[in-house]
């Protein structure tokens, strides 16, 4: 099972719009919820949510300005539609949904 960490500034706006299309979208193409998941967070948290190191991949809505572990990937198309289908294929080939 792969972890997406959803992140906006305050964790509760822009992240859960975000997440609930990234839900919708990988549901279409059957990946979730048996192959992924998603939570939300508020980008100042990152750095203690990601220090357990049980997330594969951070999609933001926000800026952050500091250095991750893991790959970042930006949450706008998810806002705006523009783009979206190219940012799920981007995010399938990162995570490796088709291989698993």
């Amino acid at each position: 099972m792969k972890k997406v960490l959803v992140a906006c500034g305050t964790g509760m706006l822009t992240s859960v719009a975000a997440c609930g299309k990234l839900e919708a979208k990988m549901k279409y193409r059957g990946y979730w919820p048996e192959k992924v998941c998603f939570e939300t967070s508020k980008v100042d948290g990152l750095k203690e949510k990601l220090s357990n190191g049980q997330y594969d991949l951070v999609v933001t809505t926000a800026p952050i300005g500091f250095e991750l572990p893991i790959k970042i990937m930006s949450g706008a198309p998810f806002l705006t539609g523009k783009g979206i289908q190219t940012a799920i294929d981007e995010i399938i080939s990162y995570l490796k949904l088709d291989q698993s």
